[in-house]
């Protein structure tokens, strides 16, 4: 039973620490589940700013779009001022050149003036040896020949004066038009040299600051890399020191480790500078197209504002029209209110003056009447009055008939008028029709293109789109799978430890055991010549037995249980001198 309660106890003690070796283990794997759960979430925090930046870049990018555009449009506004001062500059090279061609014409009119002024002092030499010659004639001849060199003197004098004053002159114009040209071109050449020392700068601060920003980007992930590295060669380092006192054998093969994870990491680090400078090329085959796009765009503008001009032209057009229809209508409006008024001025002309004559008959014949009536019988009176009235009768009837015909004349005017009006409406309402037609074509063409712009935009945008999707989960792959390689390196990592520290444990056991077995025998072969040495002794003699079972019983307690935690042995418990000393298995 003792034997049989040491076993219990025994097994009990190798199970308790087998339990509490497998809670340390069990703790040391959570550990490690929440260091890869804590790796993992800087990962995604890693993504997401990853995704940021690219959010950023695009941003820049629409940035930098913007900044291209102003670029273009200061040295589209920075060519049409060199133009024009071109054209400057040739209009007064071509005044300089008319400027010397009268130059020119001057020199060769004062050559020719030379030639004349020697050929006069030819003459005059001549006139002198005639006069030399002709001493003997009169005073008159010499004094008239006096006179008239006298006066070529003086005209040859004018003319040089003359001559010397336009070559000043025009030495003048010519130097100021010289320094002018020159003032001006130097002005230019300093504009142009401050345009393109500006465009430069501006090119190169794009440029550095995009170098920076990626060296940046590039250092900021080494050093994560680089702290990764470092915090689970640090963590490694803790664990494999917390669980065994490595030897140099071991320490060896770990720093054999930590440099293939060094080299695995900076392999790591060079591959993510490729995908760096293959995100460059990218980007600038992107910038490229982008720049291809904007030359397709600016020939669509162009034609686009060919387009507006065009429905701004039938515009006005349309506006003109509508103008000279008002006008018609106007001038039409005008005429009718002219004709009624002169018809109804005519009318009361006609009636007034009616009114007067057949007043003045009326009375002229009424006091005829009243003359005859007193001369004449009442009968005759009657037929007078009869006749006057036939009369009045009919002139009253000519002067309707004259009224009804004005009237017709008027109803005329009004048809007319009418029709011109009908004819101008019909006619306004086609060119209408006709410019509504154009425009509507041009709107129609004008969305056509726009359609079709939208479109290839459209398209261009979704291939950009795309292709930044499979870059982002080409990186995403890219970095779930360094993840998980990391992971089962780790994994195969802690694996050999454990292999390792198993072996090193079962060494541990076998040794000790060896020991123990050992020292059993030396027990049992002790005990075995005490058992020879008490049959040998007498019974009586129990003083001895007493102190050879008192020298027996403290040697047991020299042994300590057979458990072994962390390659070490407690010494919590002691054995039993009453209970068995050998487990089951060494039981026979």
């Amino acid at each position: 039973i003792e034997q049989i309660n040491i076993k219990s106890q025994l097994e009990l003690i190798e199970q308790r620490n087998q339990l509490d070796i497998k809670i340390n283990e069990y703790k040391q794997l959570q550990n490690e589940f929440e260091q890869y759960k804590l790796n993992f979430n800087t990962n995604s925090n890693d993504m997401t700013d990853l995704n940021q930046q690219l959010i950023k870049q695009r941003n820049e990018y629409e940035e930098f779009k913007k900044k291209l555009d102003k670029t273009n449009r200061e040295m589209n506004t920075v060519k049409e001022r060199f133009n024009r001062q071109a054209n400057e500059l040739e209009d007064k090279l071509k005044l300089l050149k008319d400027k010397d061609s009268i130059n020119h014409q001057l020199e060769d009119d004062l050559t020719n003036s030379r030639k004349e002024l020697e050929l006069t002092k030819q003459r005059l030499r001549q006139i002198e040896e005639d006069q030399h010659a002709q001493l003997s004639q009169t005073e008159s001849t010499t004094n008239y020949l006096e006179r008239r060199i006298h006066e070529l003197d003086k005209t040859i004098h004018q003319l040089t004066v003359e001559k010397q004053q336009i070559m000043l002159k025009y030495d003048r114009e010519l130097t100021d038009l010289r320094e002018t040209y020159e003032n001006q071109v130097s002005l230019c050449k300093k504009e142009m040299q401050n345009e393109v020392d500006r465009l430069n700068e501006h090119y190169q601060q794009l440029s550095n600051d995009e170098q920076i920003r990626a060296r940046t980007n590039l250092e900021l992930k080494q050093q994560e890399l680089r702290q990764e590295f470092e915090i689970e060669k640090a963590n490694l380092l803790a664990q494999w020191k917390n669980e065994v006192n490595l030897t140099k054998t071991e320490k060896n093969e770990t720093n054999q480790q930590l440099n293939q994870l060094k080299e695995n990491y900076t392999k790591q680090i060079d591959e993510l500078k490729k995908q760096l400078e293959n995100i460059k090329n990218e980007y600038s085959n992107i910038q490229k197209q982008f720049n291809d796009i904007q030359s397709l765009n600016s020939e669509y503008k162009k034609q686009i504002e060919k387009l507006h001009l065009d429905s701004e032209q039938q515009s006005k057009t349309k506006e003109q029209f509508q103008i000279e229809c008002d006008q018609l209508k106007k001038q039409y409006h005008d005429l009718e209110i002219n004709s009624t008024n002169e018809l109804k001025d005519k009318i009361e002309k006609l009636t007034s003056e009616l009114n007067e004559k057949w007043s003045k008959k009326f009375k002229s014949d009424y006091e005829k009447i009243r003359k005859d009536l007193t001369q004449q019988k009442d009968e005759e009176r009657l037929k007078a009055i009869e006749e006057i009235q036939r009369q009045k009768q009919n002139d009253l009837k000519l002067a309707q008939n004259q009224i009804n015909e004005l009237e017709q004349q008027l109803q005329q005017i009004q048809t007319q008028l009418l029709s011109q009006q009908h004819k101008s409406k019909e006619e306004s309402l086609m060119a209408l029709q006709n410019a509504s037609e154009d425009k509507r074509r041009t709107i129609n063409e004008f969305q056509m293109r726009i359609q079709d712009l939208t479109t290839e935009i459209q398209r261009l945008e979704g291939k950009n789109q795309e292709e930044l999707l499979k870059q982002k989960l080409q990186l995403e792959k890219e970095h779930i799978n360094q993840i998980n390689e990391l992971k089962a390196r780790h994994m195969e990592d802690i694996r050999g430890q454990q292999l390792a520290y198993n072996t090193h444990l079962e060494k541990i056991r076998s040794d000790h055991e060896r020991t123990l077995t050992l020292e059993i025998e030396k027990l049992n072969v002790h005990h075995q010549s005490n058992i020879g040495m008490s049959v040998t002794i007498p019974r009586h003699s129990d003083a001895s037995t007493s102190s050879s079972r008192k020298t027996q019983s403290p040697r047991p307690s020299k042994l300590e249980p057979l458990v072994v935690t962390n390659g070490e042995i407690p010494h919590d418990l002691t054995l039993n001198p009453n209970k068995p000393l050998l487990p089951k298995r060494f039981v026979k």
